[in-house]
């Protein structure tokens, strides 16, 4: 099994990571995502309508 299959299996079943969860393997903080985000540079894949929740 090589890494990048590893880390895929450990996706949920969505494939979609919280912002926490990619901070946490990317390195990046919170404060970076949003700023990215802001800025349009790294933008989450999907974003809840009712509450803002980011993945």
């Amino acid at each position: 099994m090589t890494w990048c299959s590893t880390w895929r299996s450990r996706l949920p079943d969505d494939g979609l990571l919280t912002r926490g969860e990619f901070g946490a393997r990317s390195g990046l903080s919170i404060k970076a995502l949003r700023l990215y985000d802001r800025i349009g540079l790294l933008r989450p894949a999907d974003v809840e309508p009712g509450n803002g929740y980011r993945r």
